[in-house]
């Protein structure tokens, strides 16, 4: 028995299988166009990482050479300090604030050592060249007396305001919540405090008073040039002749007798190229004992 097979041809109407090749290469095109915007997004994204890599690379570098640059300024402190120990250095150590250069590492460090003895103690300097000082800054006389009056109320041991001074009770009727030492200052930060001080005049006086000189007249041969013009009552030109005696070679500490009891602060600045600039700040005394022979009073 033989069998007999139909073929059965369904023909598509030509209308319809043009339709559909048109969805395929809509399909195929819609496909091929967010396959490349695929990619680009990816490109983007694989662009800034990279870039966002970089610059955080950039900034970390940046952070390290900066901490290297501060411990290369603390570093010029201590090689300072040394180098004044030292009877055979000691004369290449100004101690009148002029700047020197002192190789750290890779980096050379500017170095200023000013001597507190040439500043204006603030606790026993003379009642009077201290109101010049300040008269110097402020250029208002009854500001400087109403400021010396707060100061001297701030340092005695008692709440008997002085005329013009300020006590307690003063500085709470103005809603600061300052209340006096009634004693020594402990630094020149506290000046900031006293009442009827402003911050431009606070900012004036900060390199030319101290808390760390011990004596009721500054050393005249490390004297700032404002201090001297205090100290001779506002006459420029003897100011102009002590300068001209200092000569062209600043005192060091190889001229004095001994370090022993004396203060200084020792001022390092570091350029950077990247982030501008690292300072650091010491005020150091000597102590005469070669096992410890210099404490350091504060850092910034």
């Amino acid at each position: 028995m033989s069998c007999v097979r139909f073929s059965v041809a369904l023909q598509v109407p030509r209308g319809a299988a043009e339709t559909a090749a048109r969805r395929n290469q809509r399909q195929r095109g819609s496909a091929l166009i967010v396959a490349v915007w695929l990619v680009m997004i990816l490109a983007v994204i694989a662009h800034l990482g990279l870039k966002l890599s970089a610059s955080e690379y950039v900034m970390a570098r940046q952070e390290v050479r900066r901490a290297q640059a501060m411990i290369a300024a603390d570093g010029a402190v201590h090689i300072v300090l040394q180098r004044m120990l030292d009877p055979a250095q000691a004369q290449y150590a100004p101690i009148d604030g002029s700047p020197i250069e002192v190789r750290v590492g890779e980096f050379n460090v500017v170095v200023a050592v000013q001597d507190e003895r040439g500043k204006v103690d603030l606790n026993v300097s003379d009642r009077n060249l201290l109101e010049r000082l300040i008269t110097l800054i402020t250029s208002d006389r009854s500001a400087a007396d109403r400021i010396l009056a707060a100061l001297e109320d701030w340092r005695d041991p008692d709440d008997l305001r002085r005329f013009g001074g300020a006590e307690r009770d003063d500085y709470a009727a103005v809603g600061s919540n300052v209340q006096p030492r009634n004693g020594w200052l402990r630094s020149i930060d506290e000046l900031r405090l006293v009442m009827h001080m402003r911050d431009e005049w606070f900012d004036a006086l900060a390199d030319l008073v101290t808390v760390h000189g011990h004596a009721e007249r500054p050393d005249a041969r490390t004297a700032p040039e404002l201090v001297l013009l205090a100290m001779v009552d506002g006459d420029r030109a003897a100011v102009r002749t002590i300068v001209a005696d200092r000569g062209d070679r600043p005192l060091t500490a190889g001229d004095l007798p001994e370090l022993f009891g004396r203060a200084f602060t020792v001022q390092t600045q570091v350029l950077l190229a990247e982030r501008g600039r690292v300072r650091r700040s010491a005020i150091v005394r000597f102590t005469g004992d070669p096992t410890q022979p210099f404490v350091i009073h504060a850092w910034q």
